[in-house]
């Protein structure tokens, strides 16, 4: 469950030597003010073996010793991934 509440409000900056605030007035809030039902969203992830400059590398397979890069993207714009929280490997 959430709720969202929030006014919107103008000000008016006057600035000589000291800082002045005047005019400030208020508009009837116009944003959800209720409950809101919650909803799941799922975020999609693309992940894949690629270089150091984010190139993705389809070949050879990784030598003994080689470095491992492994990049990590979002399908969905609006998701930022912030921390990768397991991560496994296996030899097929």
């Amino acid at each position: 469950e959430m709720f969202y509440q929030g006014q919107k409000i103008s000000a008016e900056f006057k600035a000589n030597g000291g800082f002045t605030v005047s005019g400030i007035t208020t508009e009837q809030f116009d944003g959800i003010s209720g409950l809101v039902d919650q909803n799941d969203k799922t975020f999609g992830i693309n992940a894949y073996r690629c270089d150091i400059n984010r190139n993705a590398i389809t070949s050879p397979a990784l030598a003994l010793g080689a470095t491992l890069f492994i990049c990590i993207d979002s399908t969905d714009d609006s998701a930022e991934i912030k921390e990768v929280t397991k991560f496994e490997a296996s030899k097929s």
